[in-house]
């Protein structure tokens, strides 16, 4: 499974170089790319997204958390639903807009699946 993964990852790298722009960089230029028609463009933004999630799974803090509904989807499914999610909060602020796509990514990530404290509900 890990390895289908990884050779999904690998095969959708030539798509990230073909689709850079210097526009690209902020979230206006992330959000552009997940609303495309263009399928190259949308695969680079869900490209951009489970990257992201997956440092914050190699580099646990605690602050990123899959339910076990999203455990349980297929991988493909569970990467488009987080691009969307990531898109839809970064739409809602519109704060971030000028801002690098690398780090607003992770705090969409991180306010659309947050942890549970323990001892809290």
């Amino acid at each position: 499974m890990v390895t289908k993964r990884c050779l999904l990852l690998a095969s959708m790298l030539p798509l990230v170089a073909m689709a850079a722009t210097p526009d690209d960089e902020t979230v206006a230029g992330f959000l552009a790319q997940c609303a495309s028609r263009d399928q190259a463009q949308r695969q680079v933004c869900e490209l951009k997204v489970t990257m992201t999630a997956k440092s914050l799974v190699m580099n646990p803090d605690g602050t990123y958390c899959l339910g076990a509904a999203e455990n349980a989807l297929p991988a493909l499914t569970l990467q488009r639903q987080q691009s969307d999610m990531v898109a839809a909060w970064l739409m809602a602020h519109p704060e971030y807009k000028d801002k690098p796509q690398d780090a607003a990514v992770l705090e969409a990530l991180r306010a659309s699946y947050p942890c549970k404290r323990q001892g809290r509900r």
